[in-house]
């Protein structure tokens, strides 16, 4: 970690095999927690460090997947208070979530997508940043800037229906910017507001 105002580093962090991609670390919204997806051979893990002391705070052994060939992380990402943090694995439509809260390394969620995961029109390599974001305080989590999940249940709670997203960012448990593709040369910057509740309402309708 470095310092940029001074120009030094005020800490180094010993981790396994990192591949520098935007969807194999996440920094948390108060920036005291980083966490990262390290390999070993045939074997993966999310290491969490505490930013301001140096030291590991969580390794966790993710075991729920084989990591030979090509595994590559959509995200990861801490809800607001750091009490969960959460993987996505996608791969052409299909999909794995994990999530974790308190010390345990068991997740308190699992759900595999075996196709259908990605909205119509999503370009994953198109795609700037982490793909995948927590939101709703970790109750939900928003994909490519295009369709939100609850995290619970696993089940789709609907889709933004906005072409050419290429980034997002989660700012509040219920908003994200997003950047939309309007031409070669231009793009937009968009705040877009969720209504859980009624999301979920419609679900349980359906």
């Amino acid at each position: 970690m470095w310092d940029v105002a001074k120009a030094r580093r005020l800490r180094q962090f010993k981790v396994g095999t990192f591949h520098q991609e935007p969807g194999n670390y996440s920094i948390s919204a108060d920036g005291k927690l980083v966490g990262l997806i390290t390999r070993q051979p045939g074997a993966g893990q999310l290491e969490i460090f505490n930013l301001t002391t140096g030291k590991t705070v969580r390794r966790i052994k993710i075991d729920q997947l084989q990591w030979e060939g090509v595994v590559r992380p959509a995200g990861v990402s801490f809800s607001d208070e750091n009490k969960r943090v959460a993987v996505l694995f996608e791969n052409r439509g299909q999909g794995l979530f994990l999530a974790w809260g308190g010390s345990s390394d068991v997740p308190t969620h699992h759900h595999i997508y075996p196709g259908g995961l990605l909205a119509k029109g999503v370009t994953p390599t198109a795609f700037e940043g982490s793909a995948f974001s927590l939101i709703d305080e970790g109750d939900a989590w928003l994909l490519y800037g295009a369709s939100v999940f609850d995290t619970k249940t696993g089940k789709s709670l609907g889709e933004l229906g906005l072409p050419n997203i290429r980034s997002q960012k989660v700012i509040a448990p219920d908003t994200a910017y997003l950047v939309q593709q309007l031409s070669a040369e231009r793009s937009a910057l968009l705040e877009v507001r969720l209504d859980f509740h009624q999301a979920r309402r419609a679900l349980q309708k359906n």
